[in-house]
């Protein structure tokens, strides 16, 4: 049985986090950006402590499960649900920004890795960045193993790339991150891809990803 202590602390501590998602809220309301609100559970993120210092641009779709529909917002969320995974923000086809979580969080989407030049961030630059995935599908070789030839061969070519209202969007959402974290530096060496971080193991944002219409 919960104590009345106990009880009170739950009560307060459920308190406290719906204050900070209205307050996240809020956040979203005074940038720049248009943005929804998408936000996942606290066990997805934890609080940050580090400056931030990069930004890494990933790709997601769930394809391997229903090629389809590759893109359902719903489906995606629930596969950040299931693998307990995390981004700050996710692009849609149709440019919408997505706030996944908020940016004074740590989210899960960077793992193990390294990055030249920084050899304490190896397999912990998730403490000192922000993620943006883009529901996006990459070549047929980048997708493999994740998605059988066979399930890739369903999916519309239409589908595979990138559009021009995620490029759009992308960039707005860049201007806006660099303008609230002055600690990044607005170049191609801290906003980078997920390939860049761990080649070999990903190959998100992909050969596809056109980092010419990046204003950086």
């Amino acid at each position: 049985m919960i104590g009345k202590d106990t009880l009170q602390v739950m009560q307060e501590h459920s308190k406290i986090e719906k204050k900070d998602l209205m307050l996240q809220s809020e956040e979203t309301r005074r940038n720049d950006i248009d943005s929804v609100d998408y936000l996942l559970p606290l066990e997805n993120s934890k609080p940050r402590t580090e400056a931030i210092t990069h930004v890494m641009v990933h790709f997601i779709s769930n394809a391997a499960r229903n090629p389809e529909d590759p893109y359902n917002t719903n489906d995606i969320y629930s596969i950040f649900e299931e693998y307990g995974v995390s981004a700050h923000y996710m692009i849609g086809r149709d440019g919408t920004v997505f706030r996944l979580v908020s940016e004074d969080r740590v989210a899960y989407h960077a793992g193990a890795g390294e990055l030249e030049g920084y050899p304490d961030y190896k397999d912990s630059l998730n403490e000192f960045s922000i993620g943006i995935e883009l529901l996006a599908i990459g070549t047929r070789e980048e997708m493999f193993p994740a998605i059988p030839v066979r399930v890739y061969n369903v999916i519309d070519p239409r589908l595979v790339g990138y559009t021009d209202e995620q490029y759009e969007s992308l960039n707005v959402l860049l201007d806006d991150i660099f303008q609230r974290n002055p600690s990044i530096i607005r170049d191609r060496n801290h906003v980078i891809g997920h390939d860049e971080y761990a080649p070999g193991r990903k190959a998100d944002p992909g050969s596809l990803f056109d980092w010419s219409k990046l204003g950086l």
